[in-house]
């Protein structure tokens, strides 16, 4: 039995720090790669395990990337 290709799911979950961003600079082209997950309708949902700022901030954050 293979596993389903990964554009097949509904909706992903990533991770913030080391995944999308490390520090203050966007890992290269994951704003174009959640562009198209967004374009093919996609559900995206963020999340972390580092309690050290606030969802709005996090959110901010995510927002001044663009």
């Amino acid at each position: 039995m293979s596993s389903p290709p990964l554009l097949d799911y509904a909706g992903y979950v990533f991770d913030l720090d080391g995944t999308l961003y490390l520090g203050p600079n966007l890992i290269p082209d994951v704003d174009l790669m959640l562009a198209e997950l967004r374009r093919m309708g996609k559900k995206i949902r963020f999340l972390s395990n580092k309690p050290l700022q606030s969802r709005r901030d996090y959110a901010n954050k995510l927002r001044g990337f663009g």
